[in-house]
């Protein structure tokens, strides 16, 4: 006699909502972690799948899920799985789903990440943007915004040097950025431009006037981070963008790297400009930025509970 599985003994799910607005969006499985109370428990290769789809709740958008080679029926089940959400004609509600086996339920949290991967400068229309538009420049400079000269290693192309506020490298291409130098002599006393990022394995560190990253070596830069430093640096504001080849783009100033979207974006595109704190600046960039979600920050998009 053939005994019959009843699904709902062996698996439980769980469903988390999110009202998304229109847009492009990379939705990446980070892996699982045990819960506080069962740390060192369970392991993290444990095997729990994350179900996407659109919440059956009547609001105006649709969305469409793009899945690349090797994900099916929009699920994320492994360290990596991301698949891309085009939100269109309105807001939609995502529908994430854990399938926790029994054993696990309550013992094992799924780490997922939501990214934009709009492109915010200056865009005030709901609708995506397109791969093929050329990004907005700065509008304007501050009245006291420091002269300086942003110079990197850009692959195939070699050394190139732009002015404050343009684009070093294409933030619309692929081609490697592999390093920067921020030339200024005209930082006040007390104020730094420091520097980070990941390149290959390398982690690496410089200061304004110094070189950031690598040359001739084909060594892509995963992570950057720029940021002002020394005893007035309240006193300045830095307004930077990185941009990389999934099409990513973030916001820099802060110590906390940025990255892709993607495991295997890299930099492609910088631009900086700095300027008085108290100064007004028509950069729509920063205005963009500091409207955005909090859903959407890079280091607030981690979702411990499905």
């Amino acid at each position: 006699m053939t005994h019959q599985l009843d699904l709902n003994d062996a698996i439980q799910v769980k469903t988390a909502l999110k009202v998304l607005s229109p847009g492009m969006y990379t939705i990446r499985y980070q892996g699982t972690r045990p819960t506080g109370s069962q740390s060192g428990q369970a392991q993290h290769s444990a095997n729990i799948p994350l179900a996407l789809s659109q919440a059956p709740i009547n609001m105006a958008g649709e969305i469409e899920f793009i899945c690349p080679e090797g994900i099916s029926h929009q699920t994320l089940s492994a360290p990596g799985d991301y698949l891309i959400a085009h939100v269109k004609r309105g807001d939609a509600v995502l529908a994430a789903s854990k399938y926790s086996p029994k054993p696990l339920a309550g013992k094992v949290d799924v780490q997922w990440r939501i990214e934009s991967l709009q492109q915010p400068v200056g865009r005030t229309s709901s609708a995506p943007a397109q791969a093929n538009q050329h990004p907005e420049p700065y509008v304007g400079k501050a009245a006291n915004s420091l002269p300086l000269t942003l110079t990197g290693h850009i692959e195939r192309r070699g050394d190139v040097t732009v002015n404050s506020g343009e684009w070093l490298g294409d933030p619309n291409g692929t081609a490697r950025l592999e390093g920067l130098q921020i030339e200024s002599n005209a930082l006040p006393q007390g104020v730094e431009i420091l520097g980070a990022c990941r390149a290959g394995n390398q982690t690496l560190q410089a200061k304004q006037n110094n070189y950031l990253g690598t040359k001739r070596q084909a060594t892509a830069i995963t992570q950057l981070a720029l940021c002002l430093g020394g005893e007035n640096a309240n006193n300045y504001q830095l307004d930077a963008e990185a941009v990389f080849s999934d099409g990513s783009r973030h916001s820099l100033g802060k110590q906390e790297a940025v990255r892709a979207a993607t495991s295997n974006g890299h930099l492609v595109a910088v631009r900086l400009c700095i300027h008085s704190a108290n100064s007004t600046t028509t950069n729509s960039h920063t205005a963009t930025n500091t409207a955005q979600s909090s859903w959407l920050d890079p280091q607030a998009t981690y979702v411990a509970k499905a």
